[in-house]
């Protein structure tokens, strides 16, 4: 009674939020920096917290790379709320499980750790739940960024985690909730998505603060910026890399990679207003990887040089995962298509009728396109640094004739794929008859993996099962089909590893093969300009045979890890 008694009339708290937060929340998820909230390791925080407890403001969107403090940040604008600021509040994840999860293994364990919150948790077991505590003075909500969870609810404070893995639409749908409240507030935070979707949206609508750094040479203030950063021409890619340097754009000031140096840029900096906003009361915070001090320059400039190479070979993803989630831009999907004339291969396609291989080869595939009544199917070999040349292409009438071309052509049966996206219970019965696997396309940009605690972004899905209509399994997998199909299209326009077809290739495939293009379009909804993948013939039965290619070349790591 006596401590409910000092609560109650104790003064409110006046000093900053990040303050107060640095002062009171403790972190007990094992942090290796820090045993409590602290501003002083991760500087490029404290702005952006204190902004969010300002009525002035209505959006934040804080934009970071993996690593870079946005979920602890999160973590300490909630332990603010509860004790000090309170209102409904809504935490939005990506799926409700992402968000559970989260909630139990760290932030309901803060709560309990921090004095000025775990007196306020309620004492009743079912006030604490998986989705929801409801403390006496105000509920949290938690939810995944679906239409279910995203209904209904009028809340003060909206706190969206990762918004750039949310579905078209989940955006609109999370502000929706705040019902023009005059105290509300609404955080969307991750890394960078894809320009023009909803997230880069609402991060061009807000004025943009560009966490900058002093030179100490000459005094001049500047973001970091990775083209500041040089390496030797020579050597191994990691080599070249612990050679880098950090120059200044102003006076060319040359800085080592180490702890010290790299910490003393940072403490020196401070966020610098570099576009006005859109819509007022909106604040977009960017800072990318050399901004955190505890990450080595010479990493990004390995990681740069290894996507130039799988670039090389026509696969864009690893640059694009770096843009995305190191350098925290939005990557540009669109992609101009080279169609120049296909380069024919010194052969013909009965010189590998019998399974003869070309030089150097490594792999080879059947795709299969399914139709009503007939396939259409490609048989592709690829050597190991992604080169590749088609050995087959055309019509077939037939399951029966498919595993017969696959023998005659000497194809692995674990290296024959069906698409399963139409009459797909006869298809399960056809991979368990003859030991092929499915494939499928997907809208989907990327696909999570998990070996061994690590989780990575494919495009691929892991392989699946389901009960075929024979009563046996059938194993498949799902495709990333636009960024598949961007990966072809810098085959096919000469811009990577050699891509060529032996002579005497139908005239089918000549013109089956160039029948999409990249457009842009605006969406229905949003109004906004997007761009995808577009069908320009009717038939384009090759380009779907050449993008499961593709995808089994990315499978079997023919364009690296």
């Amino acid at each position: 009674m006596s401590q409910a008694f000092r609560d109650a009339i104790t003064a409110p708290n006046t000093r900053a939020p990040a303050e107060w937060c640095a002062d009171n929340v403790r972190l007990v998820y094992g942090s290796a920096l820090a045993p409590t909230f602290s501003t002083a390791m991760s500087p490029w925080v404290e702005e952006p917290l204190n902004e969010f407890f300002d009525n002035a403001n209505r959006e934040i969107v804080f934009l970071g790379p993996v690593g870079g403090g946005k979920t602890t940040m999160i973590e300490a604008m909630l332990s603010h709320i509860v004790a000090e600021d309170n209102g409904p509040t809504l935490v939005t994840g990506q799926t409700d499980s992402d968000v559970r999860d989260w909630a139990e293994s760290r932030m309901w364990p803060v709560f309990n750790a921090n004095e000025a919150t775990s007196s306020m948790l309620p004492s009743r077991r079912d006030k604490v739940r998986k989705d929801a505590i409801m403390f006496d003075h105000m509920p949290l909500y938690l939810t995944g960024a679906n239409m279910s969870g995203l209904q209904s609810k009028s809340i003060r404070f909206l706190i969206g985690d990762e918004a750039w893995m949310w579905e078209t639409g989940m955006i609109a749908e999370f502000r929706e909730r705040m019902h023009r409240r005059w105290n509300g507030r609404r955080l969307l935070t991750g890394q960078a998505s894809f320009v023009d979707d909803d997230y880069h949206r609402a991060f061009k609508a807000g004025e943009l603060r560009e966490w900058s750094f002093e030179c100490p040479e000459c005094g001049a203030v500047q973001p970091f910026i990775f083209k500041q950063l040089r390496w030797p021409e020579e050597g191994t890619n990691a080599e070249r890399a612990a050679g880098c340097r950090y120059h200044c754009a102003a006076c060319d000031a040359g800085f080592d990679d180490n702890v010290a140096t790299r910490r003393d840029l940072v403490q020196s900096g401070r966020y610098v207003v570099k576009r006005a906003a859109e819509m007022p009361g909106h604040i977009s915070f960017h800072f990318n990887v050399l901004t955190l001090w505890r990450a080595s320059w010479a990493d990004t400039v390995a990681a740069w040089l290894n996507a130039q190479d799988t670039l090389r070979r026509g696969d864009s993803t690893e640059l694009e995962k770096l843009i995305q989630k190191q350098l925290a831009e939005f990557w540009d999907g669109e992609m101009s298509i080279n169609r120049p004339a296909i380069d024919e291969f010194d052969g013909r396609v009965e010189d590998y009728a019998d399974g003869a291989e070309i030089d150097d080869e490594a792999r080879r595939f059947l795709t299969i396109d399914v139709q009503r009544d007939h396939y259409w199917a490609a048989i592709r070999a690829w050597r190991a640094d992604a080169s590749s040349v088609l050995l087959w292409y055309g019509r077939v009438n037939t399951e029966e004739t498919l595993e017969e071309l696959r023998q005659k052509y000497n194809v692995p049966t674990e290296h024959t794929y069906i698409d399963t996206g139409y009459d797909t219970g006869r298809i399960y019965d056809i991979i368990c008859r003859y030991g092929w696997c499915g494939i499928r396309g997907d809208k989907a940009r990327r696909f999570q993996h998990s070996r061994k605690g690590r989780k990575t972004d494919k495009l691929y899905s892991p392989i699946k099962t389901a009960l075929a209509p024979c009563a046996a399994r059938a194993r498949y997998f799902f495709v990333a089909t636009d960024p598949i199909k961007d990966i072809l299209a810098r085959l096919r326009g000469g811009e990577g590893a050699k891509w060529e077809v032996v002579g005497g290739v139908t005239k089918a495939y000549a013109s089956q093969v160039d029948s999409e293009a990249r457009e842009e379009f605006l969406a229905p909804k949003t109004n906004q300009p997007q761009s995808h993948w577009v069908k320009k013939k009717r038939d384009n039965h090759a380009w779907d045979c050449e993008v499961y290619q593709v995808a089994a070349a990315l499978v079997w790591r023919l364009f690296g890890d």
